[in-house]
């Protein structure tokens, strides 16, 4: 059978799994059957190390084998016709195991504890070749190592094989089996069934099979407190719309959003129509509802139950459901009151949270959770967005009618930003335990510093991911972390490790090649380096600001001249510390000093301080028409100053991911940044500028670099603007993020549904 399929197998095929689970036995049986050339790794690295694997680490220690070792995966792309048999650990590589799937078709090897140990103690050779990770004997590190690895290997596999009573002989019969039936569902576009149930082809982007059950991930549902279009505060608005909307055109889920019905979203002129659920009529927010159901939101010292309804409708393939309760229609602002709201009430001040800001956040995971029940869907995951709805899967799981409902759901929460300030925790133990329900053990076991933080109540039952592989690395291995209230290193100390999927970006969103979807005053090719449009984009903007306006809902402060060819710095962001516009006014001041070419034009709203100090700065005799200050934000108008800009400014002291960053290398403005957290993505000197000291000397020495170049070599600016599109395109489009994600999805349904 194998040879009447061989044409059609991959050129590689990789072997993964724990020790003493036959890899090596049926590699080459499976190998000489094929005609293909078998590759033991742990034998090649011995031999390229020199010694045993013990010899090695003994020697050289872990570190220099795992290196070894992540060289030899990144060889599989110049691999023809093998099979290889991978180390157990190599599946903890995961950016390369990452590329590694891309060609390769993975087969994991799998056994239980049991079967392991007995086959490790037989086996005379387990010290020598395999020494401890763990500091214990390496047949008693198996449950450890297995309980660390076994998601791993889930959600990095294609196929899944039992090898449990099995001879190699009758596991080559078996992996033929599996490849025949796989090929025969592709050639006919049907199910595949494998000894049970008929199953749905795996969707572009989902490969992963199971020997007795499909891994794939066919139904997503988004919790969160912003979606793009809709409602939004910052860059969690735009990761939740599109990768919502890739899951749907590339990855072929079903994908369902919840969100709160704010007060100042429409839902009826948006198109979105009350859903019929529930079984009584009632009035929210002022308008009657012919169908609500009723949340428990008890406090410590009253039990009170709040009446919600729904508002469904459809955005590009994603099926949205607003949540519509009193609390919610009553807020004019996502996180924060306006300046409305302290006309009306003065305790409520402009920029401050809402007071009830953990009671939204509960009522939005519980109704939303209700709301799975009363559409009677069974999610594969529930991706929570942020710590407002971090708590989520720890009330699906200790909740006993949750808990059962879903059973085969997995749970994954995306840390956004994990500074103080970005948790939502809550300092009322007794408040957080009535509300959330949730039994007293998991609420002392989720402080953090004294307060119920919702990212440690999450920790035991779902995956943690970050929206950046460095920042993730950052927040457990930076020893000084008062910033997040070390929130990494808590995480860690309970056994979390966490993951980190860079953010990516839809290019067509910012295509400067259509003009009218951004507000553009021309259209220009950045990937072609055809940038005669940019020119008239940064006139256009010019001139607006030297005429001050008009702006709508936007305060001008200084001005430019209306000359194009002097370059233009600009920042559009929150005028925070954590963005570090102090140190950006600094170096500014600095920079005026030292380059009479040097304009700066900076777009946000934030601290008083800082906009006072940005204002006092557009007034001085250096900032004179050298410095503009746009207090306000508008999506247009960002746009212009996109696409205006030369150099774009991101001095933060911590990022996340940072999506400003690509939002301007699409628009043909080099991003000067701060080398730390997702900001690592901009290459120096290739798809922007970098630098490493936080300071205003250095911010203004690398700008000075900028300025250099962009006077002596406009060509290596050109050649740096087409580099850093073709890079997006190459490397963070959604469509390449979403199958990380969807290996994610795959853990955290293999690792934490409840029964399992």
């Amino acid at each position: 059978m194998l040879r009447r399929i061989m044409n059609q197998l991959p050129e590689v095929i990789v072997l993964t799994g724990f020790r003493a689970t036959g890899k090596t036995s049926v590699g080459r049986l499976l190998a000489a059957r094929l005609g293909y050339t078998f590759v033991d790794a742990d034998a090649v690295l011995c031999e390229r190390l020199g010694g045993t694997v013990a010899q090695i680490v003994a020697r050289s220690g872990w570190d220099s084998f795992r290196q070894a070792e992540r060289a030899l995966l990144l060889e599989t792309r110049t691999m023809t016709r093998t099979v290889l048999a991978t180390g157990g650990g190599a599946i903890e590589h995961t950016a390369e195991w990452r590329r590694l799937r891309e060609q390769c078709l993975v087969v994991w090897f799998e056994a239980d504890e049991a079967t392991i140990r007995r086959r490790m103690a037989g086996d005379a050779q387990t010290a020598a070749q395999r020494p401890s990770l763990t500091g214990e004997a390496p047949v008693d590190e198996i449950a450890t190592l297995l309980a660390r690895r076994s998601p791993l290997y889930a959600a990095g596999s294609d196929l899944r094989l039992d090898t449990v009573g099995r001879t190699p002989d009758e596991l080559v019969g078996k992996l033929a089996e599996i490849f025949a039936a796989k090929q025969a569902a592709r050639r006919r576009g049907g199910p595949v069934t494998q000894g049970g149930p008929p199953e749905t082809a795996a969707p572009q982007g989902e490969r992963a099979m199971s020997e007795e059950s499909s891994n794939a991930i066919r139904s997503v549902w988004l919790v969160t407190r912003e979606y793009e279009g809709l409602a939004g505060a910052g860059g969690v608005k735009d990761v939740c719309r599109q990768l919502a909307e890739s899951l749907v055109a590339h990855g072929g889920c079903s994908v369902r959003v919840v969100l709160p019905r704010y007060g100042f979203v429409d839902a009826a002129h948006l198109g979105f129509t009350p859903a019929a659920l529930g079984d009584a009529e009632g009035r929210i927010g002022g308008r009657r509802f012919g169908h609500v159901f009723e949340v428990d939101m008890h406090y410590a010292d009253e039990e009170r139950r709040e009446r919600v309804a729904v508002w469904q409708g459809t955005i590009n393939g994603v099926r949205i459901f607003l949540v519509e309760a009193d609390r919610f229609a009553t807020k004019r602002g996502v996180y924060t009151y306006t300046e409305e709201d302290e006309l009306e009430v003065a305790w409520q001040r402009a920029g401050g949270g809402h007071f009830d800001y953990f009671a939204m956040n509960v009522l939005l995971q519980k109704a939303a959770l209700d709301l799975m029940i009363l559409l009677e869907e069974r999610p594969d995951v529930i991706h929570c967005h942020d710590g407002h709805a971090a708590i989520l899967p720890a009330m699906m799981r200790e909740n006993a009618g949750w808990r059962a409902y879903f059973r085969r759901t997995g749970a994954v929460v995306t840390v956004h930003n994990a500074g103080l300030g970005y948790h939502q925790e809550v300092d009322d133990l007794d408040f957080a335990r009535a509300v959330t329900a949730l039994p007293e053990r998991v609420i002392l076991s989720s402080r953090l510093g004294g307060s119920f933080d919702p990212f440690l109540a999450a920790a035991p039952y779902a995956v943690l991911n970050t929206v950046s592989e460095n920042y993730g690395r950052e927040l457990q291995e930076t020893p000084d972390d008062a910033r997040t209230g070390w929130l990494g290193h808590a995480l860690l100390d309970r056994g979390m490790h966490l993951a980190g999927i860079t953010n990516g970006i839809d290019p067509a969103s910012f295509d400067p090649a259509r003009p009218e979807q951004l507000g553009l005053a021309a259209a220009f090719d950045v990937s072609r380096g055809e940038l005669a449009g940019k020119k008239i984009c940064k006139e256009t903007l010019l001139q607006r600001i030297a005429a001050t306006g008009p702006w709508e809902r936007v305060k001008q402060f200084g001005s430019l001249r209306p000359e194009v060819d002097p370059p233009l710095f600009t920042f559009i962001g929150r005028l925070t510390a954590q963005k570090g516009v102090d140190i950006l006014i600094r170096a500014i001041g600095d920079l005026l000093l030292l380059e009479p070419s040097a304009r700066f034009l900076v777009f946000g709203s934030g601290s008083p301080e800082l906009e006072q100090q940005l204002e006092s700065l557009t007034a001085s005799a250096s900032g004179l028409n050298r410095v503009c200050f746009l207090r306000g934000f508008g999506p247009l108008l960002a746009n212009s100053i996109y696409a205006a800009g030369d150099f774009f400014l991101i001095p933060s002291r911590y990022e996340p991911c940072g999506l400003t960053d690509y939002m301007a290398q699409l628009l043909g403005n080099l991003p000067i940044v701060h080398r730390v957290g997702g900001l690592v993505k901009v290459i120096d000197g290739e798809t922007g500028f970098a630098y490493d000291e936080n300071t205003p000397e250095a911010l203004a020495l690398v700008m000075g670099r900028a300025l250099t170049t962009y006077a002596d070599d406009p060509g290596a600016i050109r050649t740096m603007q087409m580099a850093a599109v073709e890079r997006i395109a190459r490397l963070h489009t959604w469509e390449k993020v979403m199958d990380d994600y969807l290996l994610l999805y795959r853990q955290a349904r293999y690792l934490y549904p409840a029964g399992r």
